[in-house]
């Protein structure tokens, strides 16, 4: 069963762990980041940051990834892609190259996307190709 009440005319649902799909959609839009560190023996230690942009139907993504083969500061830059969505069960529904690697949780009271297992932040906008920094 899950708890609920009714506030005036809107059906609440638990303490904060249940979202309908409008609130989930609305809670998502907007930009976020995570990284991540690479633990595949070649590439081991090596910093990959991941956006997502979230935007009322629409995906957008970009990510950096430290050099394994060049200097300090050196980086593979990827993106961006595109594409529509619809939620799903836990993730997108969409056609966006990549888009299989990003999902969605409420952690905290809050929804919130993941980056496979790691949990993003909300950001300020994407920092483009020569905007990242290792």
């Amino acid at each position: 069963m899950i708890p609920y009440r009714l506030s005036g005319e809107e059906i609440v649902l638990g303490e904060g762990e249940y979202f309908s799909p409008d609130q989930m959609e609305e809670g998502l839009q907007g930009y976020w980041t995570c990284t991540t560190v690479s633990t595949f023996a070649e590439f081991s230690g090596k910093r990959n940051i991941h956006y997502l942009f979230v935007d009322h139907g629409t995906l957008k993504s970009e990510q950096a990834a430290e050099a394994f083969d060049g200097t300090d500061g050196e980086y593979y830059y990827f993106g961006p892609e595109e594409g529509s969505y619809k939620l799903g069960t836990g993730g997108f529904i969409t056609e966006m190259r990549h888009g299989n690697e990003w999902f969605l949780n409420i952690i905290d009271g809050k929804p919130t996307i993941l980056h496979y297992d790691n949990v993003c932040t909300p950001a300020d906008g994407f920092p483009g190709r020569d905007g990242y920094s290792f």
